[in-house]
């Protein structure tokens, strides 16, 4: 990504990458482990049907049947609630995904005695728009992307993306926000809005001014002219090797 060397200027202490927080819509994996698998297999989507006699170690879950729960998942809903085998709806809005796997864990050790409980978000999905290569939506397998990152998986701006006015819009607690970063300014770091969160968009303006000087006719009739002496150039020099 080029220009960008306002950020590198000096040291900057990063604060504002803040965990996520569950919520609406997230769709969660969770998994419980104890000592005693047959009465866990309750607590696990997707593990109902798992056999008796199928080889597990005390304490741990078949790796197949984990995957499955994995991707069928919890839907976190409007209210904020997921459906949870024995324990009913469970709120889990606005938690981190560790404080969600304590409170589960305290719900769960009511009938299970030493329980382990995991929390992972599925679809930490964020879009990325506008003056970039491969425009899309993007799923990423970890829960912390800055959107330097994001543009790097967009396989980055355009000659036209204006770094000035990066455009991210993010949908959290029912409230739409929007905020404009500059790129080529460190206090780009600064900003809660440098570190991405699930479901935001990232749209890049395409800089008018260049747009308008690539596309004058005249311009493109300059830099045509400027290629071909280059290559000219670089011809004759090499017959006098």
């Amino acid at each position: 990504m080029s220009d960008l060397r306002g950020l590198a200027e000096d040291k900057v202490q990063v604060l504002n990458n803040a965990p996520l927080r569950i919520q609406p819509d997230d769709l969660l994996s969770i998994t419980v482990s104890s000592l005693n698998p047959e009465s866990t297999i309750l607590f696990n989507k997707g593990l109902l049907a798992a056999s008796s006699t199928s080889p597990t170690e005390p304490g741990m879950v078949n790796n197949a049947l984990v995957n499955k729960a994995d991707k069928e998942g919890y839907l976190v809903d409007r209210e904020g609630y997921i459906d949870f085998p024995v324990l009913g709806r469970v709120k889990l809005v606005d938690l981190t995904k560790e404080e969600a796997a304590q409170k589960l864990t305290l719900d769960v050790s009511k009938y299970l005695k030493g329980p382990v409980v995991s929390v992972k978000l599925i679809n930490f999905n964020i879009t990325v728009l506008g003056e970039v290569t491969r425009p899309s939506t993007l799923t990423i397998s970890r829960e912390s992307v800055n959107v330097l990152e994001a543009l790097g998986m967009a396989g980055d701006m355009t000659v036209f993306g204006k770094r000035e006015s990066v455009l991210i819009i993010r949908h959290q607690n029912g409230i739409r926000t929007s905020n404009r970063i500059d790129l080529t300014n460190k206090s780009a770091l600064e900003t809660p809005f440098f570190y991405l969160r699930q479901n935001d968009i990232v749209y890049v303006e395409p800089d008018s001014k260049m747009k308008v000087y690539q596309n004058d006719p005249a311009n493109r009739f300059i830099g045509l002219w400027t290629t071909l002496i280059s290559s000219a150039a670089l011809t004759i020099i090499s017959l006098f090797r």
